[in-house]
């Protein structure tokens, strides 16, 4: 996880923990999900412990550190109820890309979620087989602790069914309630301060509730029926992230998006070779094995059917919870119940650890040189353009291992950021500052402000389409000029500040109606435009025309918030840009005259 890509929740999560571990905040409350209601506060005081060495670094660390137990609790559960070959198989399962993939890209709480519905899992089985009463309470414990993972994983309560049916002659009504006694332990904080707070979740509960029924009503794309949202989540599900996986790995290197193809498709072949040997010989499919797949698929379908009805649409993130079981069920029928020789296994092994090393690298490359293009996340079912992966509607990104060098730059002297890293800036509430220098906050965007030397924080993707270098390489991947003017009239911005109760932080920014803003301004012929919105989840700023001595300008690079531009058809000499934009928020525009000589 220290070679992943910081996002807003990210930034909420170590912000939150940076708190504590400097002794400034106690928060009763965890993350936010939905929308509207918190978990407990456990996993911002777990992220704090290696926070008090003062590295982000350390503490990502520790989340892969725990995400990766997933491998050992599939390798133990795996080998328990088949043999050490399906235990092998179902453990490199996880690295099989998909919508799981994501969830190691970006740091969050929710990267701990199958490590935590494995070891509650793995608790009610030891509770199975060696009747120890103490195993059962911990289930409880480990139930809760999966919910602050994220809250879908409520859904491997179902476990408890077969578990309280075949143990009711060893279990007791006390047994229970100490069970669900230590399932509450870890919501403690968080119900003392609903209390304090005067019920503040259950308020924007019953607003949200009253927006999303007045969306319904003029909403046309959300799915009709339950059955058409079901249908197009278990697509989704088994066939669609590998889809998007495959579509990002080709959108970075072509050629791995070939590979990607032929390794997947060559796993298939050898678990339907597999198959049709083991019918034509009349071996394998065991009643066992047979009866424990069928009820892997029905939980599988099951949870699946939960999730449908929690919401009109489905985050990626909300199928996570299931991945344990889509990996038992792909590791299932890749070895037909652990049945296939160690021969073949090593070689599926081998296969799965290409596969998984492909979107990972693929990452790793984009934030380097390129752009992360995922596609739409919001709902898994919504349909993506042809095009996505070479669509703007990306944001740069910067990555745990890089948060040093930047806070080392940015607090060094008093900073004020312009362009595509103001954006970021503001969108990870200036954590890189907050962890070196937290007294001396960074501006972002405006006019300049006395006192602080002004910086366009550009990255290596925007900066190979022009024809210049960096004063400086803060990190390979972000290079920052000095050599600019600045086009604002309006005030610098500060990071936007978390807030328990307004997530994302700055939703309740007050908008303007939309208007046509006009820009005019001269530059030397050789000099670069960069025009940034350094709020593009929040207000709109669309560029409609852009003209430089009468000559139709187009952009030489672009994403969700930042935009360049270069007069190639521009004569020596002054040259006079015109930018027609509508916006409603016109302080977060961000315009920067990128010179082309060093004074």
């Amino acid at each position: 996880m220290t070679n992943s890509v910081l996002l807003m929740d990210s930034a909420r999560d170590f912000s939150a923990a940076l708190s504590i571990a400097q002794g400034q905040h106690w928060p009763l409350m965890g993350p936010e999900f939905g929308g509207f209601i918190h978990s407990g506060p456990i996993w911002f005081y777990l992220l704090a412990v290696p926070l008090l060495s003062g590295s982000l670094w350390l503490s990502a660390f520790m989340i892969g550190l725990l995400a990766g137990l997933k491998f050992l609790l599939a390798f133990y559960l795996g080998k328990a109820w088949f043999n050490r070959r399906f235990a092998v198989l179902w453990s490199a399962c996880f690295l099989l890309p998909g919508w799981h993939s994501i969830n190691t890209f970006i740091p969050g709480h929710i990267n701990v979620i199958d490590t935590l519905v494995l070891a509650f899992v793995a608790s009610l089985w030891q509770f199975n087989q060696s009747k120890h009463i103490g195993w059962f309470y911990l289930s409880g414990l480990l139930l809760a602790l999966a919910m602050h993972a994220h809250m879908t994983a409520l859904i491997a309560g179902v476990f408890y069914l077969p578990i309280l049916w075949h143990m009711r002659h060893h279990l007791r009504f006390w047994h229970v309630f100490v069970a669900g006694l230590l399932f509450l332990v870890p919501f403690v904080p968080y119900m003392v301060s609903q209390w304090l707070d005067g019920m503040g979740d259950w308020i924007r509960w019953q607003a949200l509730s009253r927006e999303v029924d007045q969306a319904r009503r003029g909403l046309s794309g959300v799915d009709a029926s339950f059955l058409s949202a079901f249908s197009g989540n278990l697509q989704a599900l088994m066939v669609g992230g590998l889809q998007r996986m495959q579509g990002f790995v080709a959108s970075v290197w072509p050629t791995a998006g070939i590979v990607f193809w032929v390794l997947l498709s060559s796993l298939v072949a050898l678990a339907v070779g597999y198959w049709g040997y083991s019918l034509l010989t009349k071996k394998g499919f065991r009643p066992l094995q047979t009866k424990v797949f069928i009820t892997a698929g029905a939980l599988l379908l099951i949870g699946l059917a939960m999730i449908t009805v929690l919401r009109s649409f489905t985050p990626f993130y909300m199928l996570f919870v299931l991945t344990p079981l889509l990996t038992f069920i792909w590791a299932w029928c890749l070895s037909l119940g652990g049945q296939l020789p160690h021969t073949l296994t090593v070689l599926s092994v081998s296969v799965l650890l290409v596969l998984g090393a492909l979107p990972v690298a693929a990452l790793q490359k984009a934030v380097y040189d390129g752009q992360v293009h995922l596609g739409p996340l919001g709902n898994v079912r919504q349909a993506v353009n042809t095009d996505w992966q070479t669509d703007n509607n990306t944001l740069d990104a910067l990555t745990v291992s890089q948060v040093d060098d930047w806070a080392t730059f940015l607090c060094r002297q008093n900073s004020q950021v312009h362009g595509p890293g103001a954006a970021l800036l503001d969108l990870l509430s200036a954590l890189p500052v907050k962890l070196v220098c937290p007294d001396n906050p960074v501006l972002l965007g405006g006019k300049p402000q006395a006192g602080y030397h002004q910086y366009l924080l550009m990255h290596r993707s925007f900066w190979a389409q022009s024809d210049r270098h960096p004063n400086q390489w803060i990190t390979p991947a972000w290079g920052v000029s000095e050599n600019i003017e600045l086009i604002n009239s309006h005030a610098a911005l500060q990071a936007a500040e978390f807030d328990d109760y307004v997530h994302p932080p700055r939703s309740l920014r007050q908008k303007q109606p939309m208007q046509t803003v006009h820009k005019s301004f001269q530059s030397n012929h050789d000099s670069l435009v960069v025009v940034s919105h350094l709020l593009p989840f929040y207000t709109a700023n669309n560029i409609k025309a852009v003209t430089a001595n009468g000559h139709k300008v187009k952009k030489l690079m672009a994403n969700i918030g930042n935009s360049l531009y270069y007069c190639a058809a521009c004569e020596p000499g002054a040259v006079t840009w015109d930018f027609t934009l509508q916006s409603n928020d016109p302080a977060a525009l961000d315009i920067i005259i990128l010179k082309k000589h060093d004074p």
